[in-house]
């Protein structure tokens, strides 16, 4: 079945319609502490949840052998905390009026969606293992150090002594995660354009666009420019769509290990899954 003909999809673009064109009227509107503007967090949440029960369930349909299924379940598991983490996150701005809640359990629900994205990544990587040189993780590991020295120079998070512990995990956790994650994403890409299939490109597409977004969001809050609607929670909005979307484009075309890799890569190393 194509993609685009599967009921999965027209679920995934109404919820993409719904939560975009409910941020393009918070935009219009001056006033940014409404109700409505707590509940877009909650709305797009849905689509985490979404994507999230996708991954676990969908992914379970494809070769039990695959570390295709693997990666879809941890993003499923990923994307279940992160989606409990936004309505964790509109619980503490609607009942306990608190407009930024950080830290917070909310934000430990987003945390535990990193090491689940990097088991994901891992399970993409392990299918180009032969290919993977030293050259490409040099330059992955030097980026992940470049881009959390960026990160602590820009958004300069605090870690003294006065604050509580808490705030300073979060504070150390979000930049060096952001960074691992955006590495991962560059050795991925290293590795795998022009031999993978389009459904995980349009992957690598979505996860860059949601490292951009957490970086926007970081920016926000560490100058205190931050709203529920922000440009942000846009870019949230806009990478769980194209991450979901490349998930049912994997699914619907019951990707195999052959099919993922592609015809080149077979003349170039033996892949030993």
């Amino acid at each position: 079945m194509k993609f685009y003909k599967n009921p999965d999809f027209i679920i995934l673009c109404v919820l993409f319609l719904v939560n975009i064109v409910w941020d393009i009227l918070l935009y219009l509107n001056p006033d940014h502490q409404t109700i409505w503007n707590y509940l877009l967090n909650a709305s797009y949440g849905l689509m985490f949840l979404y994507a999230g029960v996708y991954g676990v369930l969908k992914g379970s349909t494809l070769d039990s052998a695959s570390p295709i299924r693997k990666m879809m379940f941890w993003l499923g598991v990923a994307f279940v905390s992160w989606g409990a983490g936004l309505f964790t996150w509109t619980y503490y701005n609607l009942f306990l009026n608190i407009e930024t809640p950080y830290p917070s359990l909310a934000d430990i629900l987003f945390i535990m969606a990193y090491p689940a994205i990097g088991l994901a990544c891992s399970y993409f990587i392990k299918f180009f293992k032969p290919l993977l040189t030293p050259k490409i993780i040099r330059d992955s590991v030097l980026l992940a150090v470049l881009a959390t020295g960026f990160s602590f120079y820009v958004f300069n998070p605090s870690l003294s002594p006065e604050l509580g512990f808490w705030e300073k995990f979060f504070n150390l956790a979000y930049p060096v995660g952001d960074s691992i994650i955006m590495s991962m994403a560059f050795m991925m890409f290293r590795i795998g354009v022009g031999r993978m299939q389009p459904g995980f490109l349009v992957f690598l597409g979505g996860l860059s666009v949601m490292i951009v977004a957490d970086f926007a969001f970081a920016i926000q809050t560490s100058k205190e420019v931050y709203w529920n609607g922000s440009i942000s929670d846009l870019l949230f909005i806009i990478s769980i769509f194209i991450i979901n979307l490349s998930m049912i484009m994997v699914v619907s075309s019951q990707t195999t290990e052959s099919q993922f890799i592609g015809g080149n890569i077979a003349k170039e190393s033996e892949i030993k899954v």
